[in-house]
């Protein structure tokens, strides 16, 4: 789509978005994103926040542990059963 840019001597800078955050690669608003879903869509989330430089954070029952989806994140956390 198309984005406005303003100029700033030689470097282009992204214009903000409504939040006052600049857009594109790399200037997202959070370091981190927590993905509470199992199977494939955590692997399609996870290569999407690759994608714009953000950290994932997946969570698995012990039934899971052997699954894709916390080998692909890059911090998988275990919840506790009960």
């Amino acid at each position: 789509g198309y984005r406005r840019s303003l100029v700033i001597g030689r470097h282009v800078t992204p214009e903000p978005n409504l939040f006052g955050c600049p857009v594109g690669a790399g200037a997202t608003p959070f370091k981190r994103l927590l993905i509470a879903n199992r199977g494939e869509i955590v692997c399609r989330i996870h290569r999407a926040a690759k994608k714009l430089g953000v950290e994932t954070v997946g969570v698995y029952t012990a039934e899971d542990a052997k699954s894709l989806h916390p080998s692909v994140v890059d911090k998988a956390i275990q919840l506790a059963p009960g």
